[in-house]
């Protein structure tokens, strides 16, 4: 509803694997609503090299790969693949299914993904 996506605050999430859960996302940061009612931008300084983050801006989601990630080792672990965080995130978060999901890596993010 309408009501719904006024309240969503755009957030970010880290992922990390495990065993039990295959994928789990700890929220690392959430935008703050501004003077006039619209959000602040991401902090993207919360994205660590090292790392592989979810961002959600309530239309979009996307997975953000830090150029220093080891996301092999951990998707081999545990036998994922980005499409199947995406839809561990979209089931956790009860996020729509019809949400797009876009990869994007450190250095080669999308114009859409620094706007």
């Amino acid at each position: 509803s309408d009501k719904d996506v006024a309240a969503f605050r755009k957030k970010i999430y880290l992922v990390k694997f495990n065993q039990k859960d295959k994928a789990v996302f700890t929220k690392v940061a959430e935008a703050k609503k501004g003077k006039n009612g619209s959000q602040q931008k991401f902090a993207r300084k919360k994205l660590q090299s090292k790392e592989m983050f979810v961002m959600d801006d309530g239309f979009h989601v996307w997975i953000w790969v830090g150029r220093e990630t080891n996301v092999a080792a951990g998707f081999q672990a545990n036998r994922m693949t980005l499409n199947d965080v995406a839809r561990r995130y979209m089931k956790k978060k009860k996020r729509p299914r019809s949400l797009p999901v876009t990869a994007a890596v450190e250095g080669e993010e999308p114009k859409e993904f620094l706007d």
